[in-house]
């Protein structure tokens, strides 16, 4: 299973599916996955994981890299996307803490995924926060190409 960032609405069943498998299964993310993450509007909320590392380390195998891994055969994580474009970096407004001060989050947790299927390269994203053109310039670095779809 591959988490593609912190966010609630991403992670918040996580833990009750990996309860109700059998066995335990990898779970990979970013390592900054785990960053206080809030909203400001319309008020101060907490929207990240919904549980501890510890949890989710007892619940699954948990891989945390920031770098593209090949999951499967020809199945890869984009890892963390670097070079954003400049248009894409803020278009989400969620905040986390660095240094004990509040910063925008860059959300460098965003990852996609990337299949090759009959010759191609499909891209898979979850919300696309690290901007999809800036993800599809990181893919056509990883792979060669950009992907088909």
């Amino acid at each position: 299973m591959v988490l593609s960032h912190c966010h609630y609405d991403h992670t918040g069943g996580l833990l009750g599916v990996l309860r109700a498998v059998s066995r335990k299964i990898p779970v990979i993310a970013h390592p900054s996955i785990f960053r206080c993450t809030l909203v400001l509007k319309p008020r101060l909320r907490y929207i990240g994981i919904p549980f501890t590392k510890r949890e989710l380390e007892e619940a699954s195998y948990l891989v945390l890299v920031a770098d593209p891994l090949e999951i499967a055969e020809g199945v890869v994580t984009t890892g963390e996307v670097k070079g954003r474009e400049e248009f894409e970096r803020h278009g989400f407004d969620a905040y986390t803490i660095s240094n004990g001060h509040l910063v925008r989050d860059e959300l460098i947790d965003d990852i996609s995924l990337v299949i090759k299927a009959r010759g191609r390269h499909v891209l898979i994203t979850g919300c696309a926060h690290a901007g999809i053109v800036s993800i599809v310039k990181h893919v056509a670095s990883l792979v060669g190409s950009v992907p088909k779809a």
